[in-house]
């Protein structure tokens, strides 16, 4: 069984891409074990300076090939990560849990139900021609009356879970300020946007279309934290409430003018 392993043991050496070239700091051991006939040890020391002359001397051809093609895919594989990373934080997750935005009226008995649990925000996105890089996640379809502190539970896991930092969630607007206090308490890396509206989107009316335009473009620019998008403003989850005699939301306290 013949073959050739190289160890390279470097000290003080910040940056091991330069082994072989501009190396004044390293110590660089090169060490030619075999299991064959090959029987060779080279030290070399701070001040011999290491170069490529001196690896392309030293290392069989086979194993030069063998280090190089490695560097090689190593450096693809950290750019395809930094790619992937990049992209994914750029793009801004859409989770979907029904309310009002997303019902429809059954003219069987006059209420407000879901469409077979299909959202409508992906044809929101498209008649507003968002060219955001989005992807959503339908978690469940309910008036938010109905929603529990399990289904909130499962909205903090899929926000914590998803790799996206930016987090827009279509929710009820009768317990949305629940939701986000919830949230706010417990994730603090991410910036997280919830809205609604009055008027289920399916109807012509529907302020829809502009709360979610608000909230995508929000998400883009505020700071980490949880907020709530609606009427065309911006409220901290901790400071918002719904007026239901005005069918708006509001601040709970004035916001401080500096």
């Amino acid at each position: 069984m013949h073959g050739e392993k190289i160890f390279l043991n470097i000290l003080n050496k910040k940056n091991r891409n330069d082994i072989f070239e501009n190396s004044s700091h390293a110590a660089l051991s090169l060490h030619c074990v075999s299991f064959g006939s090959l029987n060779k040890e080279y030290t070399v020391r701070d001040s011999a300076r290491p170069s490529l002359k001196f690896f392309f001397h030293f290392v069989p051809e086979k194993l030069r090939i063998f280090l190089m093609l490695s560097e090689i895919l190593a450096g693809y594989s950290v750019a395809i990560k930094t790619l992937y990373i990049i992209s994914t934080f750029m793009a801004i997750k859409i989770i979907i849990t029904g309310g009002t935005i997303d019902s429809v009226y059954n003219p069987l008995n006059g209420k407000l139900n879901y469409s077979k649990g299909k959202s409508s925000v992906p044809e929101m996105l498209k008649q507003a021609r968002c060219t955001l890089k989005v992807k959503t996640q339908a978690l469940f379809m309910k008036d938010s009356l109905d929603i529990s502190d399990d289904d909130r539970e499962k909205i903090l896991r899929a926000c914590k879970n998803c790799t996206e930092d930016k987090i827009v969630i279509t929710h009820g607007t009768d317990t949305m300020t629940e939701t986000a206090k919830a949230l706010g308490k417990s994730v603090k890396n991410k910036t997280i946007v919830l809205l609604g509206s009055m008027v289920p989107y399916s109807f012509g009316n529907s302020d829809a279309l502009f709360n979610i335009g608000c909230a995508l473009s929000a998400v883009q620019f505020l700071q980490h934290g949880v907020y709530i998008s609606m009427n065309g403003k911006i409220f901290s989850c901790d400071n918002v409430k719904k007026d239901k005699s005005k069918g708006e939301f509001c601040s709970l306290k004035p916001l401080s003018r500096s």
